[in-house]
């Protein structure tokens, strides 16, 4: 590997830590925020939860998306075609079998065990036959979310495999133009042109799924995807432009889009307004479709760009700071698969652990996320990165199963 590709790497490893921790806090605020019903905790509401949640839901998802998209293109240089589904089934699609065969089912169990007749094989062949079963709406109580934060998991594999099938049809298209067997260096103009093209696709797409849709709409295939109608053609947008991005050596070498100043200053400036046009969307998340038009483009444009800053100042942070290897952040990314698996159940347990404590929820933000961040990274570095996947994906099952029953219990 050369020494320009290792760079770039390290510093995409910053980026993947921040999404994680990004995750990771985005949770760990759940039970204290408003308008989160489907939550399995509530433990009072916060002002500082809900914006945490409100904010940092604009670009952290987006931000795995785009590096997935990022590293497809020498994933296909390496592996080639058949090798690229071969690595992703392994890694997503085997995942995703053994967390609805034995994860879910338990976790599910767990939620709705006081309205539940029967045992638990009773409701695991309920479970197993609800496969295809469809519902779109928005999450009222815990017992809906039926994927959890797999959801992720799944659409990701499905997103790999349709990238697969539009590169093959595209055939010498495809090549020509992502570059498979080479990147090329992009000039300034249509950097600048596709990134305006990112920031008008995504606000389009999103204001016409917010006509349609209520924003915090999920919509659930049982045992198959289950995503926001609304986020769909963002992640989508966000998964192109990390394709496009490597194929035009984007953050390479050093090199940075644009004035790091400038996106910072961008990213402030739009959260500042994002937070205070949002108020009328975050406070009315069933009746969005209601809104005025005029209103649902602008908030649609605000949360686009915001995103596309958001995404280009990270990158670029990466580039300018964390270039040269760090053995912690190169830790912490190379566990993220697994820590990202893991961390919810122990959120939600030290959650429902501290409603015995009346301390401020600040606080308990900070340590749900410190303690559920380093549980999470011990196991996956001295357990999963010690065994195999499928041994791994087994142990996520049993910590499934103990950590809901543990949290009654206490």
């Amino acid at each position: 590997m050369s020494q320009n590709v290792s760079s770039r790497l390290v510093s995409m490893d910053f980026v993947r830590v921040f999404a994680l921790f990004g995750v990771i806090l985005f949770h760990a605020s759940g039970a204290y925020s408003l308008f989160v019903p489907y939550w399995s905790v509530h433990d009072g509401t916060s002002v500082v939860a809900t914006s945490i949640r409100e904010l940092v839901d604009v670009f952290i998802m987006p931000l795995f998306f785009f590096l997935a998209g990022y590293f497809t293109l020498s994933s296909l240089r390496k592996k080639g075609s058949w090798g690229f589904f071969k690595a992703k089934f392994w890694e997503l699609g085997f995942a995703w079998i053994v967390i609805v065969i034995l994860v879910l089912p338990f976790s599910w169990w767990i939620v709705n065990r006081h309205t539940a007749t029967g045992n638990y094989l009773t409701t695991w062949l309920t479970w197993i036959g609800s496969v295809g079963q469809t519902r779109l709406g928005v999450f009222e109580n815990p017992a809906q979310s039926v994927h959890l934060h797999f959801w992720f998991i799944s659409l990701l594999f499905a997103f790999f495999i349709a990238f697969l099938v539009i590169y093959k049809v595209a055939g010498n298209f495809a090549v020509r133009y992502l570059s498979v067997g080479q990147t090329v260096l992009s000039s300034g103009i249509n950097t600048a042109v596709t990134l305006l093209a990112f920031g008008v696709v995504c606000a389009v797409g999103y204001f016409v799924s917010l006509l349609l849709v209520p924003d915090t709409s999920w919509l659930t295939i049982n045992l198959f995807l289950e995503f926001q109608p609304s986020k769909l053609f963002i992640f989508a947008s966000c998964f192109g432009l990390g394709v496009y991005g490597f194929s035009r050596k984007w953050f390479v070498d050093g090199k940075q889009i644009g004035q790091l100043g400038l996106w910072v200053a961008a990213s402030i400036l739009l959260s500042v307004v994002f937070m205070v046009i949002g108020q009328v969307v975050f406070q009315n998340p069933l009746t969005t479709t209601s809104l005025s038009p005029f209103f649902l483009m602008l908030f649609a444009a605000v949360r686009s760009f915001l995103l596309l800053s958001v995404i280009v100042t990270v990158c670029s942070l990466g580039v300018r700071y964390f270039s040269r290897p760090s053995r912690a952040i190169s830790s912490i990314a190379d566990n993220s698969y697994y820590i990202y698996l893991l961390h919810l159940f122990f959120v939600s347990t030290f959650q429902d652990i501290l409603m015995i404590w009346a301390g401020p929820i600040e606080v308990k933000i900070v340590m749900v996320f410190g303690i559920s961040f380093l549980i999470s990274y011990s196991i996956s570095r001295w357990i999963f990165k010690k065994t195999s996947r499928w041994k791994g994906l087994i142990i996520l099952a049993v910590i499934s199963f103990v950590l809901p029953v543990a949290a009654t219990l206490l």
